[in-house]
């Protein structure tokens, strides 16, 4: 197997790549292509199963997609490109979104019969089971039919990387009738219902995602963006709030919150992204994980291994096998 990352988009810069690639090829066996400026990655020269591939130029994060046919020789652009050349089985990138979006459509293409590729999340529940979100910004509107692809894509994704047998999908919306949102909606929620091969659960309202009654739920790209980062400026307002409270109070409250911490520390781990560490741009002919832009090492690691169990359990031809 060999994983191509792009460590030239990140917010703290190529550094924070090095250690998460050492680390990974002691564990696992893969081989690692890892893109960007030769002497910000010298560290990795030398390392057994890790090549550096040096590269002249960066895409930036306010870099759209024009920028691909600009920018040949970035590392996010030689990366995707040796990914559809056969030379990578995968790419792992925290570079532009928009960017990203772009390389993977125009290079390795979307998958028949998928219009447009998504983003899926993981977002984690009260179960202690995560359920996937997409699309969470790939596509600011979606069609009816697009989001019936999500559902497909989602599921496949479910079976093959966490082992849920029949993936239980909802569709965001403001209502749990059927009759809720709009007529793009309503079309969605006909289409999803009648499809013979999806175990479609109804509408469900963003108060319930987290209920664990979902393993897949389907959004348009704007609502799902929305939700997913509120769900992340939630959780970090409510852990850092319940943080100050016990450590700002009396003498007992103190000796309470040593008591706790075990379990403020589990529910704070249940909350943070980086276990996942990054999002699949779902419906291309390969796997591509777009990592967050502010990641740190630990987020970097999870992201190579989320990408690393997406090409072990060949999770794109699975979606491919589910649409056809």
């Amino acid at each position: 197997m060999i994983l191509a990352i792009d460590a030239m988009g990140s917010d703290k810069g190529p550094s924070v790549f090095i250690e998460p690639v050492k680390r990974f090829v002691r564990d696992y066996d893969a081989e690692i292509r890892v893109y960007g400026d030769k002497e910000a990655l010298a560290a990795l020269e030398g390392i057994e199963h890790v090549t550096v591939v040096p590269t002249t130029e960066v895409m930036e994060m306010d870099d759209g997609p024009l920028a691909v046919r600009r920018k040949k020789d970035s590392s996010m652009v030689r990366a995707v490109t040796d990914l559809k050349e056969g030379l990578a089985d995968g790419v792992v990138s925290a570079g532009s979104t928009g960017a990203l979006l772009s390389a993977g459509s125009l290079l390795v293409k979307t998958a028949e019969p998928v219009e447009r590729a998504g983003i899926l999340c993981m977002i984690p529940t009260k179960t202690g089971e995560p359920f996937a979100l997409l699309d969470t910004g790939a596509n600011a509107s979606c069609t009816a039919e697009q989001m019936l692809n999500f559902a497909v894509i989602g599921k496949a994704y479910m079976k093959a990387v966490r082992g849920v047998k029949d993936p239980r999908i909802g569709l965001l919306n403001i209502g749990k009738e059927a009759h809720k949102g709009d007529e793009t909606h309503q079309e969605a929620y006909r289409l999803l219902k009648e499809a013979e091969n999806l175990n479609f659960a109804g509408n469900v309202e963003p108060n319930k995602v987290f209920s664990g009654k979902y393993d897949v739920v389907i959004a348009d790209g704007f609502s799902g963006n929305v939700l997913e980062k509120a769900i992340e400026g939630t959780a970090s307002f409510l852990m850092g709030s319940i943080q100050d409270a016990l450590m700002n109070s009396g003498f007992l409250t103190k000796i309470g919150a040593l008591i706790i911490k075990g379990a403020v520390k589990k529910v704070k781990g249940l909350l943070d992204p980086n276990q996942y560490g990054g999002a699949l741009i779902a419906g291309l002919n390969k796997p591509i994980i777009k990592a967050h832009g502010n990641s740190k090492e630990e987020a970097v690691y999870n992201a190579i291994l989320q990408l690393y169990r997406v090409v072990k359990e060949d999770v794109t031809e699975k979606v491919k096998e589910e649409l056809r």
